[in-house]
């Protein structure tokens, strides 16, 4: 395995993207696959997952990992965390766990931190999907 910075990821995304054709949605769906699987080899005994979603494609990300792993059994409660209507292909897989009958608790700026809190706090795993390569600014509020 090989750990790449921010730019070398974003630049392996553009080339599969632009000069590929890969689908973005289809990077989505092997992403979840991926830590879907890396979850149940590294955490066999886990049965429970909160997923912290942000508004960008690594949120995207983390929709279709709460899809993947329901699938496989775990229980799971999935946050997300945006302050405007997300966009491009998070959006997609929102609705695509809307229509599966999801439950996304949706949280802001004047959220109470509480719920969420304890919802990591209950699970087996956490997984952060709030921020990927695309962050520009440094990290405020909850």
């Amino acid at each position: 395995m090989r750990i790449l910075t921010a730019d070398e990821m974003r630049a392996v995304d553009r080339r599969a993207i632009e000069e590929l054709g890969i689908p973005g949605l289809v990077l989505m769906e092997n992403a979840a696959v991926g830590v879907a699987d890396a979850l149940g080899e590294h955490f066999p005994e886990a049965a429970s997952v909160a997923i912290l979603c942000g508004p960008g494609n690594n949120g995207g990300d983390g929709l279709a990992l709460a899809r993947h792993l329901e699938a496989r059994g775990y229980r799971q409660r999935v946050f997300l965390a945006s302050h405007k209507p997300l966009q491009g292909d998070a959006k997609v897989q929102l609705e695509i766990l809307e229509r599966c009958g999801f439950e996304v608790a949706e949280i802001g700026p004047d959220t109470d931190p509480g719920p969420v809190l304890a919802a990591c706090r209950d699970a087996d795993l956490v997984v952060d999907a709030l921020f990927g390569t695309g962050l520009e600014s440094a990290l405020r509020g909850h």
